[in-house]
């Protein structure tokens, strides 16, 4: 005669799906987790870029239209870099801000480019482009 028997616990193997489905969620949301602090990261460096090379902007309106491209009264030879006095220090790493001047120095208004290159985090080359121009008579 078999009798039945009412089951009324847990088996291995349930518990050992249990745990299977649990590790899964768990690393899908460590994943979620450390990817949020990488693109974080990634903004953080952009905003930065983007606060120097608006510092740089702000510096360049400020002088005379016929020195922006001289570098004796503070402006900037074509191609040439900024110096980090001019907006008081760079905070990415290996960060160069780069004036250029894409269709010469002698129209009006003149274009100027701006683009700031730096290493972000774990190497990563970055670059962000400005451009603008200036007129004589402002």
């Amino acid at each position: 005669m078999c009798r039945n028997i009412e089951r009324k616990s847990v088996t291995l193997v349930e518990l050992m799906i249990a745990v299977v489905i649990i590790l899964i969620a768990m690393v899908s949301l460590v994943s979620a987790f450390t990817a949020s602090f990488s693109l974080a990261a990634q903004a953080q460096e952009l905003s930065i870029a983007t606060d120097d090379l608006e510092d740089t902007l702000e510096y360049i309106r400020t002088l005379p239209f016929s020195d922006i491209t001289d570098p004796s009264d503070g402006g900037f030879n074509d191609g040439g870099t900024v110096n980090q006095t001019v907006i008081g220090g760079f905070l990415l790493e290996n960060e160069v801000i780069t004036v250029s001047y894409p269709q010469g120095v002698s129209v009006d208004p003149l274009a100027i480019q701006l683009v700031v290159t730096w290493n972000g985090r774990y190497g990563r080359n970055s670059s962000l482009t400005f451009r603008t121009a200036r007129a004589s008579g402002l």
